[in-house]
């Protein structure tokens, strides 16, 4: 299933059988310290690399067990029959990835390069049939280097891992739940790749829209952007949890994923300790 472009065997960058079987065989043991712990028996361990790395292939198996057929690498969602999850080379050499198929990062992007009838090709599902966008596509990401591109696809809602920063649509923001803070605080504390902040953002919901540039809250410490139509936001890699140290310090009315920030920081600073809740 893994292919280079000249439909012959690639080298995988990661050992996926010896990560797949170590991990399998950590939580075996975790799962036999627990029994031990609770009945007093032990356990036999027995991981299986063959079998651990038939349970990793979920996503592309689909087609041999719903279709009794041989998957085909180039026509498959994962591995290469999607236009919205694969790499494309920019101007300079270098590549970046679409790595969302969602509707909605579909019909963003191929608005926004003036081509929203491609989008009925993706919306089909993966096969040969989306050569047409992933053409557009390779020619259309050729035109600008890296750098450009990261700055660019940074003001539009499409799954794109460049610059770090999320966009919410209005009230989102108040309704992260305590597991997605935790997330969003882990992978935001510093900035992937820089951007031009200087640059105006259209908003991704109201077309032609720019962005006004503003401060979060009266401390001005933290600024945003925010479209004055649609009232969604725009956060930048790191600004979420400089958010959370706002709030935290200027005593702000506190949400559920602030309040859930507050007990990990007491556990961490209890060495490990349950915090009083």
């Amino acid at each position: 299933m893994t292919l280079g472009n000249d439909g012959k065997p690639a080298m995988p960058g990661i050992p996926a059988a010896d990560v797949l079987a170590g991990l399998q065989g950590l939580s075996g043991v975790l799962m036999a310290l627990l029994r031990r712990e609770q009945t007093g028996l032990g356990d036999h361990i027995d991981i299986s690399m063959h079998e651990v790395t038939l349970g990793g292939m979920l996503n592309i198996l689909g087609p041999a067990f719903a279709e009794n057929r041989q998957p085909v690498p180039a026509h498959e969602r994962t591995t290469g029959g999607a236009a919205f999850y694969r790499p494309y080379e920019t101007l300079d050499g270098r590549y970046l990835v679409l790595a969302g198929q969602e509707p909605k990062f579909i019909h963003n992007l191929l608005g926004a390069f003036s081509r929203p009838d491609l989008a009925e090709l993706c919306l089909r599902g993966p096969g040969p049939h989306q050569q047409p966008v992933m053409d557009f596509l390779s020619a259309e990401f050729r035109r600008k280097p890296l750098t450009e591109w990261n700055a660019y696809l940074a003001t539009l809602d499409v799954c794109y891992g460049g610059c770090g920063g999320i966009w919410f649509d209005a009230t989102e923001l108040d309704r992260v739940d305590a597991r997605a803070a935790t997330t969003l605080h882990s992978i935001w504390t510093l900035p992937v790749s820089s951007v031009k902040l200087n640059e105006p953002r259209r908003c991704p919901r109201c077309p032609e829209q720019v962005l006004d540039r503003k401060w979060f809250s009266e401390r001005k410490q933290v600024e945003i952007d925010q479209c004055p139509v649609c009232r969604g936001i725009w956060l930048d890699a790191g600004e979420f949890t400089r958010i959370y140290d706002e709030m935290k310090g200027a005593r702000l009315t506190t949400p559920i994923w602030a309040a859930a920030m507050e007990l990990i920081e007491q556990y961490s600073e209890a060495g490990g300790n349950r915090p009083n809740v």
